[in-house]
């Protein structure tokens, strides 16, 4: 559509000229044929200052979300897979235990879910009675070893014990979120309190500080863990970083121990939980391309204006260099009058930017502090590149013989 638009335009408008003016060249030096070249520039460079700003809001949320406090350790993690099979569940009970005590090995824990995996969801009930309110919840369901391998913070309370006997059963762990779901304004108020979570009646032994089990493009929502044996999907396994390989490798052998025949399928859980950012890395990459071809087009348009308007005003530059005027200042001079235009893109096109680009963060639950000087270095690149682009065009014209331009017809 744009290339037949693009066709059709100049053959319209040059088929309705009369053949005298046309013959005469009139068109091109009259202020509506300028004024079309004008605002073609102009919306040329809004859509490129539109796409500037965009790519620096992109990888500043980027970088917000690389560099964002998780609170939890992610760092030389891997984990594997259980599957949940009942019939694999105590072999793999058995190889966390022997794991524990392998050199090179930080820790291991059996849970539910691991970080960046969807958390399974139900409702949890304040107090024992079965009329009493009910509040959706995330669950997880881990072991006693689950905040030490990822270094959870408590806030109140303490772990999961599994030499207390009530624990597995009558034992609720909470996070920050859950506390306030509940009702509570401090998380020891939520000590001791009476919980009903599916055919479980327990109280509340712990609050975990609020850390993000997924990626920052979500909230943290409020959730429970319980201590459980039978709901283990993932057996994670914390390992030094002295031999890396070497420890990956004990853990494969020992693994065969236990599961003779099958092939350990193992992740790394900060690979995987990057990987929740890969559909913002693409867009970031296709803009970024998109950017550049918006600022080529522009810049050739740019530079076509500057070609003719200085042809349009080759006797003038003549004259200005014969009454004493310097290369540099004619140079200027020129440049000027397509940096206006320029500047006239950028302040159109910065509140567009600001607009659109609010509306795209604005869909990140925990977002970068988008500050004024993103939008003025989007500007203060439209314009340099416009400027580099006009200059040698300019200097060009500039440094060209006088005689040979007052010759000019």
């Amino acid at each position: 559509v744009t290339g037949l638009a693009a066709g059709m335009y100049p053959a319209f408008v040059l088929s309705s000229y009369r053949p005298v003016t046309t013959l005469k060249g009139q068109f091109k030096t009259s202020s509506s044929g300028l004024r079309i070249r004008q605002a073609l520039v102009i919306f040329q460079f809004i859509i490129s200052v539109v796409l500037i700003a965009g790519v620096l809001v992109v990888y500043k949320q980027m970088s917000f979300m690389r560099s964002a406090e998780l609170g939890f350790a992610k760092e030389r993690v891997i984990y594997i897979p259980t599957n949940n099979d009942p019939k694999t569940r105590d072999a793999f009970f058995s190889l966390r235990n022997l794991l524990e005590n392998e050199a090179g090995i930080l820790g291991a824990s059996l849970s539910s879910k691991v970080p960046g995996k969807e958390m399974d969801n139900n409702v949890v009930r304040i107090g024992w009675d079965e009329k009493a309110e009910w509040n959706d919840m995330r669950f997880l369901s881990v072991d006693q070893r689950f905040l030490k391998l990822y270094e959870l913070k408590t806030l109140a309370g303490r772990n999961f014990d599994r030499n207390i006997a009530t624990d597995e059963n009558e034992a609720f762990l909470i996070n920050e979120s859950a506390v306030r779901r509940l009702g509570y304004l401090k998380p020891d108020e939520a000590l001791g309190k009476q919980l009903g979570w599916q055919s479980k009646k327990g109280r509340v032994v712990g609050v975990i500080q609020d850390f993000h089990f997924k990626s920052l493009q979500h909230a943290i929502e409020p959730f429970i863990l319980v201590m459980s044996n039978h709901n283990i999907s993932y057996l994670s396994v914390r390992i030094q970083s002295e031999d890396l390989k070497g420890t990956i490798h004990k853990i494969e052998s020992k693994f065969t121990q236990f599961f003779p025949g099958m092939q350990m399928d193992y992740h790394f859980l900060d690979e995987e939980f990057e990987n929740q950012y890969r559909a913002e890395e693409r867009f970031g990459s296709i803009f970024l391309t998109f950017t550049s071809l918006s600022i080529f087009v522009a810049c050739l348009g740019l530079l076509g204006l500057a070609s003719f308007s200085t042809e349009q005003r080759t006797k003038e530059i003549g004259i200005r260099k014969i009454m004493g005027a310097s290369a540099r200042q004619i140079s200027l001079l020129i440049c000027w009058d397509f940096v206006f235009l320029v500047a006239i893109s950028v302040g159109i096109g910065i509140p567009v930017a600001y607009l659109a680009t609010q509306n795209w963060i604005e869909s990140f639950a925990y977002r970068a502090e988008l500050g004024w000087y993103l939008y003025a270095i989007a500007g203060f690149i439209t314009l340099s590149i416009a400027f580099v682009t006009v200059f040698f065009q300019a200097l060009k014209a500039a440094l060209a013989n006088p005689i040979e331009s007052l010759k000019y017809e």
